[in-house]
């Protein structure tokens, strides 16, 4: 079973994105904080880019229009086992609304 929580900072209940085209035992999934500030660090997004940028859907606008990832990372969305994380392109439709419902941030 995934245990879904950030694996940087440990926040859990929140959406998590993670490297995309990796084997599933390297799987570093993050929350949007973490994602950003590391994707930033890696010169994937600008600056400016803030974690409240990203809508309560997970998604935010880009240079080439609305998308769910963050810099390099996709949503780490689970199956519906728990087993294992659904390939960005290939996400199942009831996993992905599940995910979508999840808070984008941590409440304060």
């Amino acid at each position: 079973m995934i245990d879904y929580r950030c694996s940087a900072c440990g926040v859990e209940g929140v959406k998590l994105w993670r490297q995309g085209g990796v084997f599933f035992d390297k799987v570093r999934p993050v929350c949007a904080d973490c994602a950003v500030r590391e994707e930033r660090e890696r010169g994937h997004l600008r600056p400016e880019f803030a974690p409240w940028d990203i809508d309560t859907r997970g998604a935010h606008m880009s240079a080439r229009g609305e998308t769910f990832t963050i810099g390099h990372l996709v949503p780490a969305v689970p199956t519906k086992d728990h087993t294992g994380y659904w390939g960005y392109l290939s996400i199942e439709p009831g996993c992905f609304k599940w995910w979508k419902r999840l808070p984008t941030l941590q409440a304060f």
